[in-house]
């Protein structure tokens, strides 16, 4: 009987293991990797797919690109260009495209050739709108306390935000 009683409870304690707040079982689709970006200036993402499960990471850049890999009801994991995970509500990520500076510097040309005037040098971690991508450059907006500062050319293989077979946009 006791033997009986050790196995139920264990039962139990995989069932409310595998199941979210409401009962629901969690059961999160993997999907074809997309970016998204953050639409607020501020969210915590969690461990999982819901307010009730402890802070992950605290995101305090408005416009910081994130790759969606699963998604479950409302809620979407993420990974940041620090390779951090978390689930985020759909709600607090907008479809518009931005990229980040992965690079500790990298170069804002007139032109998409290394030749070209060079307009600025960004540093890791600045955000900018994703205009166009041709093959090895991304058009951009770069962005400054959130307003438009210049405009140009960027190699991409020095942003995140963009998927390795992106080539057009």
């Amino acid at each position: 009987m006791r033997i009986l009683r050790n196995i139920f409870k264990c039962i139990l304690v995989l069932f409310f293991i595998s199941t979210d707040n409401a009962g629901k079982k969690i059961k999160s689709e993997s999907c074809s990797p997309y970016f998204v970006s953050l639409k607020v200036s501020k969210a915590n993402s969690h461990v999982g797919p819901g307010v009730n499960y402890k802070n992950a990471y605290k995101y305090q850049v408005r416009w910081t690109p994130l790759l969606v890999t699963k998604i479950y009801d409302k809620w979407r994991m993420v990974i940041d260009m620090n390779k951090g995970e978390g689930w985020l509500k759909k709600s607090q990520l907008s479809t518009k495209r931005y990229l980040m500076v992965k690079a500790t510097t990298c170069i804002l040309y007139e032109e998409p050739d290394t030749n070209s005037k060079q307009i600025a040098v960004l540093k890791k971690e600045v955000v900018m709108k994703l205009i166009k991508i041709n093959n090895d450059w991304c058009y951009v907006i770069v962005l400054v306390n959130g307003k438009q500062k210049h405009k140009g050319y960027v190699q991409r293989k020095y942003l995140f935000g963009i998927l390795d077979d992106e080539r057009q946009l």
